[in-house]
């Protein structure tokens, strides 16, 4: 039986890993874990984040890129009309297309539209190869992401001691394992929560990054590389298997 305790603040911050924590020392092994960029291989500088108008007569339009590494080579991206997920989007107009990195620049077609990828630009093209857009590749940010807790808030986990958990386990680089819970029942609470994907391109749905937070003990809040997907309800920010979330914000891995 829990008692209320009130309205209360929570801070976390977690990296939701998969298959392993780390990178190896040289090349990493295609199904592990990449937290330090300088270990990515060189898929890793076309994935991303895309964004600009259209270029040709007439009033222009923004559009959003997002370009997904798939391992050796290959690669998704997702066309978005008005902007990035929460920055314009319309929520409702999406095209993906498909390709593969051929030296310094990745190649994507489908349908009417084809866009080929530098680490710097995504320019956008119809079928005929006229330029319709040049979207330069954009770094988004969290405008809470490291921002001191408000004065009434309870720090469960800032990368130091968990004293707030109980059963918290720590690797030995200092990464909270999963399986804590709060010392304390609570009840009607704001949880603010910071954390960042691994790199593992040729993993896939639930294989990627993958953690959560779990309310009761029974309703997981699902953090996971959803990095470019559909947003739906076993995907990063939804209520898993329950309630999709309102919009996929789920940034680029290692964000």
């Amino acid at each position: 039986m829990s008692r209320r305790v009130g309205f209360r603040w929570f801070c976390l911050t977690v990296l939701a890993c998969g298959a392993a924590l780390h990178a190896a020392d040289s090349v990493p092994p295609a199904n592990s874990a990449v937290t330090d960029r300088t270990q990515a291989d060189a898929d890793f500088a076309f994935q991303g984040e895309y964004l600009g108008t259209t270029t040709g007569p007439g009033s222009s339009e923004y559009l959003g890129v997002h370009v997904i590494a798939l391992g050796d080579g290959r690669f998704d991206a997702v066309l978005l009309r008005g902007g990035l997920p929460g920055a314009g989007w319309d929520r409702a107009t999406r095209l993906k297309l498909s390709g593969e990195r051929r030296g310094e620049l990745v190649t994507l077609a489908a349908d009417d539209r084809a866009i080929t990828v530098s680490p710097e630009y995504a320019w956008v093209q119809d079928s005929q190869g006229n330029e319709l857009a040049r979207l330069p590749r954009i770094d988004r940010v969290s405008l809470t992401a490291g921002a001191s807790p408000p004065a009434h808030a309870i720090v469960l986990f800032d990368g130091s001691t968990p004293s707030q958990l109980e059963n918290a386990r720590l690797t030995p680089d200092g990464l909270l394992e999963t399986g804590s819970t709060t010392k304390f029942p609570v009840r009607d609470f704001h949880l603010h929560v910071e954390f960042r994907t691994p790199y593992m391109p040729h993993a896939r749905g639930q294989g990627r990054g993958n953690s959560g937070v779990y309310i009761q003990q029974r309703y997981e809040v699902q953090i996971l590389d959803s990095f470019g997907l559909d947003g739906v309800a076993n995907e990063c920010g939804g209520v898993y298997r329950q309630q999709a979330p309102d919009v996929n914000m789920c940034l680029p891995p290692l964000s």
